[in-house]
């Protein structure tokens, strides 16, 4: 399992958030409890027993540690443990946090915009770490990612073709989503990207009828 690693920003936080209550805390000593907690008892035990903590680090409510939000991070921190045989750091968990929060906020909004049924999406699918097909229905031009061939060639034959999600932009669409660097393209509007050049035409195509951000 992998260390546990802090920032000073994250011990700050901690620190303001308890500094009434706790004023000798041992703020490396909560860190660590939150990451043995997930080794021990699962991400989701984790974040509900810390939830003041993890909330506070990520900038939201502690209402918003909802059992969405919480079985969202669950799903991405397992498939890192699978990946690479990690829990990964208490920035990492915090990222997770947030790009979950916003994931289930916008499924919100559009549950509740009558009209939202009948707006012009574009429907892209990903393939994740941990293989499972993930969607994505950007509503705007400005996706905020950027695409390349996995392996860094341009001419690989076509059933070796790769292409992965290269860059994202900090607080854009994609993000939002929570679309992920590396996740591998499958398809977009339902057909199956093949290349790169490809992908970028066909996500061209279908931009061109979203309407501006």
């Amino acid at each position: 399992m992998g260390g546990v690693c802090c920032s000073q920003d994250a011990k700050a936080v901690i620190e303001e958030a308890f500094e009434e209550t706790f004023e000798d805390i041992d703020v490396q000593k909560v860190l660590h409890e939150i990451m043995e907690d997930i080794k021990a008892k699962g991400v989701a035990a984790a974040v509900q027993k810390n939830a003041p903590v993890v909330a506070k680090l990520a900038g939201v409510a502690v209402t918003e540690l909802t059992d969405a939000v919480i079985d969202h991070v669950s799903k991405v921190v397992e498939a890192k443990i699978e990946a690479k045989g990690v829990v990964g750091t208490v920035e990492e968990l915090v990222e997770d946090v947030v790009e979950a929060v916003a994931v289930v906020r916008k499924e919100a909004e559009h549950m509740m915009d009558p009209s939202a049924d009948a707006a012009v999406v574009m429907a892209v699918e990903f393939i994740g770490e941990k293989g499972a097909v993930m969607r994505a229905d950007f509503t705007s031009r400005t996706l905020g990612l950027d695409l390349a061939l996995s392996g860094g060639g341009c001419c690989l034959a076509k059933g070796q073709a790769r292409v992965v999600v290269k860059k994202l932009e900090s607080g854009g669409q994609a993000q939002a989503l929570g679309v992920r660097r590396s996740w591998k393209v499958a398809s977009i509007n339902g057909v199956e990207v093949t290349g790169l050049e490809q992908a970028r035409r066909l996500l061209a195509e279908n931009v061109a009828k979203l309407p501006e951000a």
